[in-house]
Formats: C-alpha cells, sequence, structure tokens
C-alpha cells in the first residue's frame, strides 16, 4: 500500500537521484477497463487474421480455378500441335501462314507451362500457411461428410419407401375384403334374423297347441343353437311310450315345419362362418397395425443414428452440420408415402410431382365419402396412424428417461 506524502510517506523532492517512485497501485475499475480493452484489441486481432485467412482461401479457390483453365487450354494446345506435326511429316505444312501458327503455338505452349509452374508454386505457398490449410481441409470434409449423408439418407428413403408400398399394397388388399366381409355378415345377421323370427312362431305356436311342459319347452327354446334339429330328434328317441303330446310337438317342428328349422340352421351356419371370416380379417388388420409400428420405430431409431452420426463427426471435425438438418429432413417417412399413396386411392385432392396445380377429385375425405371404399381406406389409415402416434410417444418417453 502506497503511503502519501506528509503522511510518513517520502515526498517527491526527498526521492534522491538513485531511486525511482513507484507507479500507483490500479483499481478495480482500472483493471476490469484493462480487461475490456484487450478483449476488443484480441477480438480485432482475431477478426483481421480470419479476414486474412478467408481472402487466402478466395485467392486459393481463384489458383484452383486458374489452374483448371491453364490445363483444359494446355490439353487442347497439345491436341493441335499433335495435329500440325501429324501434316507436317506429311509433307502437307508449306504454307508459310501455317508453319507461323505452328511456331505460335509451341510458344502458347511453353508460355501456359510457364504460368502453370508459377501458379503452382503460390498455391504450394498459400497452402503452406497453416490456418489456409484447416480452413481448406475442413471444407473438404464438409463437401466429403455431406456427401454421404446425402447417399445414406437416398439409401434410407428407398428402402423406407419399399416398406411404405408394401405396407399400403396390403392395405389396399384388404379394402375390398373388408367390404366384402362387412356386408356378408350383414346380410348373414338379416337372413338369420327372418328365419329365427319364423321359427319363433313355429316354437310358440307349438307351445300353445301342445301345452308343452317345462323340460320340452326348455328344448324348444334352444332353437337359435346349432343342431337343434338333431337334438330335437335325439329328445324324441329317449321319450317312453306315454309322452305321446312331447312326441307330437317334435313331430309338429321336425317334420311339419322342417324346412323353416332347415332354413335356420342354415342362416345360423351362414352368420357364424361370416363371423369367422370377420375376425380373421380384424387379426389380419392387427398384424397390419402391429408390423406397422415395428417399421415406425425402426425409422425413429433410424433417424437418430443419422442425427447421432452427425453430432459424432461434427466432434470429430468430420461433418460440420452446415446442411446436415437440412439433409436429414429430406429422409421421406413411412407415414408420409403411405398417406400420400392413400390419398391418391381416395381421388383427394392433392400435389404431384411434375404436375401443375392439384390434381384429384374430391376436397377432404367428407366430400370422399361418397364411396363406400374410400371409407373402408380412410378406417385403415386411421388405425396406423394412431398405431404410429401411440409408438412414437412410446419411445420418445424412453428417449427423455435416458
Amino acid at each position: 500500500m502506497t503511503i502519501p506524502p506528509g503522511e510518513g510517506g517520502p515526498r517527491p523532492e526527498d526521492v534522491g537521484e538513485g531511486q525511482e517512485q513507484r507507479p500507483e497501485t490500479p483499481t478495480v475499475e482500472d483493471l476490469k477497463q484493462q480487461r475490456v480493452d484487450l478483449e476488443a484489441r484480441f477480438a480485432e486481432i482475431k477478426a483481421q487474421k480470419a479476414a486474412k485467412v478467408t481472402k487466402q482461401v478466395g485467392d486459393r479457390e481463384a489458383m484452383v480455378a486458374e489452374d483448371r483453365r491453364l490445363v483444359s487450354m494446355l490439353a487442347e494446345a497439345q491436341k493441335t500441335l499433335t495435329f500440325f506435326e501429324a501434316q507436317e511429316q506429311g509433307g502437307l505444312l508449306t504454307d508459310p501462314k501455317d508453319q507461323e501458327d505452328l511456331r505460335l503455338l509451341k510458344e502458347l505452349i511453353i508460355s501456359l507451362q510457364q504460368q502453370r509452374e508459377e501458379s503452382l508454386q503460390k498455391y504450394d505457398a498459400i497452402m503452406g500457411i497453416p490456418e489456409v490449410k484447416d480452413e481448406v481441409l475442413k471444407d473438404a470434409y464438409v463437401e466429403h461428410g455431406e456427401r454421404g449423408l446425402r447417399k445414406e439418407v437416398e439409401q434410407l428413403n428407398v428402402e423406407l419407401e419399399k416398406k411404405a408400398d408394401a405396407i399400403y399394397l396390403r392395405m389396399e388388399a384388404l379394402v375390398p375384403k373388408s367390404m366384402q366381409a362387412r356386408e356378408e355378415q350383414a346380410e348373414a345377421e338379416q337372413r338369420a334374423s327372418h328365419a329365427r323370427e319364423r321359427l319363433r312362431e313355429v316354437i310358440d305356436q307349438t307351445r300353445r297347441s301342445f301345452r308343452t311342459v317345462e323340460d320340452m319347452t326348455r328344448v324348444l327354446e334352444s332353437f337359435d343353437q346349432p343342431m337343434f334339429l338333431e337334438r330335437l330328434a335325439e329328445k324324441r328317441k329317449k321319450l317312453g311310450l306315454f309322452a305321446s303330446k312331447d312326441k307330437a310337438a317334435i313331430d309338429y317342428v321336425i317334420v311339419q315345419n322342417r324346412e323353416i328349422v332347415v332354413q335356420n340352421e342354415v342362416a345360423l351356419a351362414d352368420l357364424e362362418k361370416a363371423r369367422k371370416e370377420r375376425d380373421d380379417l380384424i387379426k389380419e388388420m392387427d398384424s397390419l397395425e402391429a408390423e406397422y409400428g415395428v417399421l415406425i420405430a425402426d425409422e425413429f431409431y433410424a433417424r437418430g443414428e443419422l442425427v447421432t452420426k452427425v453430432a459424432r463427426g461434427e466432434k470429430e471435425n468430420a461433418v460440420i452440420t452446415r446442411e446436415s438438418s437440412v439433409i436429414i429432413g429430406n429422409l421421406r417417412g413411412i407415414n408420409t408415402r403411405v398417406r400420400d399413396r392413400v390419398e391418391q386411392f381416395a381421388n383427394l385432392e392433392r400435389y404431384e410431382q411434375g404436375t401443375k396445380g392439384m390434381v384429384g377429385k374430391y376436397k377432404g375425405w367428407d366430400d370422399a365419402f361418397q364411396e363406400p371404399k374410400n371409407k373402408t381406406m380412410y378406417s385403415l389409415w386411421n388405425r396406423l396412424h394412431d398405431k404410429e402416434h401411440a409408438v412414437l410417444s412410446e419411445l420418445e418417453r424412453i428417449e427423455r428417461k435416458r
């Protein structure tokens, strides 16, 4: 700490010739300002260096362009020289003007060779600057990395498109099957209902006419179960000699109204078959939905792998994300491909590559529902869309926990 003059410290006039006055201690504000000044000065120096490197890189690119020009000119000049010399050897180069052109061409080739040599020396000199070399190599890494990334995205797009098309073709095949199964089941249910009502009338008439007891009533009331005719016949065999009323009741059903009983059993069998076909179709839809979910998960991880690879490459200075996000954004998902084909199937208004303006008949799904097949396709598409949402939500939840 400096002691002020007059308070026990040395006064200026007391400092001898062999002594130097010590500088005052800087304040906190002085130190802060000093740092600010240094930061500004160093930032300016860095900016100047960066600008210089940028200019040198630009000069280097101009040299490369010039070298390409010289190489191209030399190649053409050499071809022309070869032609001239061939004519000269054949004794055809007798015109003084042609001979002068040959001489000038040889001088041009020598000049171009000298220019290229000087250009290469300048190129070597500028590439000898470490900062320029690093910048050029970084740009080369970027170009190489982005080219590789584009190729990988293109390959993945082809694979995803094939998988999406396979999903769509299964959907397309399910549409008529689903419509037919639904129609057949509705018709079978209607026939079964009609046959059941006719047979119920017979059963009610039988109970009233023969005043059946509880046991026989229970047997007759099972008419809507399979093999009703066989069970009635079996019941009749077991009746005793004195059960004439019950036998008459059964005969009234299986003999006098046999056609109605048979029609009911046929209708029940048809309905059971239609329901089984519908159940099989639902299983097929469930299988398609499950497969679609797996493909969505595969795509999610494939996209994540690309992002991770870019990040890793960036860290290793192998790929800089100058265009990486745009390139990865060109990855067309399975959902997009399937949706496009579904909208094409339904003939919705849409943009298609290579066409001018909108194509398609219907402005939206509500309008497209005029055609039953579109309603069925929309139902299938909704199932897959819901599955995608569920799968992605779960995967994102898992990723957030990591």
